[in-house]
């Protein structure tokens, strides 16, 4: 293997059928190697069919709790709401830290989740989740044994080895909270869990969104000289179905364009790093760019 792999995942594909084609979009211009599977979302399936067509995608497990309603039960539950409607990212957070989830319910709903995707034929090459929930450590305990039970990669979203300068005070207190809990996520993993050595994404750079420009993406990645690095991006066709499910539709209309651009895979070669997807973190040879 190469001393730097490069993981380019594009979250929540099935989330849209606008989201789903730019993903693919962006995979078949050579930059999006990898993508992970909304499978509760109404266009999972459509997402499945195309994925099929794509073999040289990489396609995960998006584990959501946050959105949406749930796959393992209709009732209200320590994960969601009476009728089974999830609670927003703050309010199961919270929940999660006070110990009023139930690591039974995390699980039937992510083994249920997971179900669904085998359902559409899909074998996962990973896990992560939306909104980075399985980084919450009764959520990662759960998570991360079911990963080591199917020998498959999971996310880490470590901080960010750079710097970047005039970075908003709270997105730095964030970042600060998110490593701690991290670490102590990194201590409950069993021992046989795959993850990736690195991760960034746009949002490291607290840049205002017109100037997010593939020299971000240079800056971002610039810091590693070894391992495999997973950079976070939501490259979507923006309309309004979309709009009501996420408030990054900004960031996804800018990275849609970026990402559809030959010139990211050559900067990426420039830097020393091979392109693949989480297969190659299982041991596998499979790449999506040579």
């Amino acid at each position: 293997m190469a001393n730097k792999l490069l993981i380019v995942n594009a979250d929540d594909f099935g989330i849209t059928r606008g989201a789903t084609d730019a993903i693919l979009a962006c995979h078949r211009a050579g930059s999006v190697t990898s993508t992970t599977l909304m499978s509760t979302q109404a266009a999972a399936a459509y997402a499945a069919e195309q994925a099929l067509v794509h073999d040289r995608l990489g396609v995960g497990l998006h584990f959501n709790l946050t959105l949406g309603s749930a796959v393992s039960t209709k009732l209200e539950s320590s994960i969601t709401a009476a009728g089974g409607g999830f609670f927003d990212r703050r309010k199961l957070m919270f929940r999660a830290v006070s110990g009023r989830i139930s690591p039974r319910d995390v699980g039937a709903e992510l083994e249920a989740q997971y179900q669904a995707m085998r359902d559409l034929r899909l074998s996962p090459t990973h896990i992560d989740s939306h909104q980075h929930i399985h980084a919450v450590l009764p959520i990662f305990r759960v998570v991360a044994a079911f990963a080591a039970q199917h020998d498959l990669p999971l996310r880490m979203p470590w901080k960010w080895r750079g710097v970047a300068s005039g970075k908003p005070l709270v997105r730095q207190i964030k970042e600060e909270v998110m490593d701690f809990g991290l670490r102590r996520c990194a201590a409950a993993m069993p021992s046989e869990t795959k993850v990736n050595d690195g991760f960034c994404s746009v949002f490291d750079l607290g840049l205002p969104v017109e100037k997010i420009n593939l020299d971000a993406y240079r800056i971002l990645l610039s810091p590693y000289t070894h391992g495999a690095v997973e950079m976070m991006v939501h490259p979507a066709d923006v309309d309004a179905e979309l709009m009501e499910k996420t408030a990054i539709t900004c960031v996804s209309a800018v990275e849609n364009r970026l990402l559809r651009d030959p010139a990211f895979a050559a900067q990426a070669h420039g830097l020393g790093y091979r392109l693949v997807n989480f297969s190659a973190l299982r041991g596998k040879t499979k790449t999506c760019v040579d």
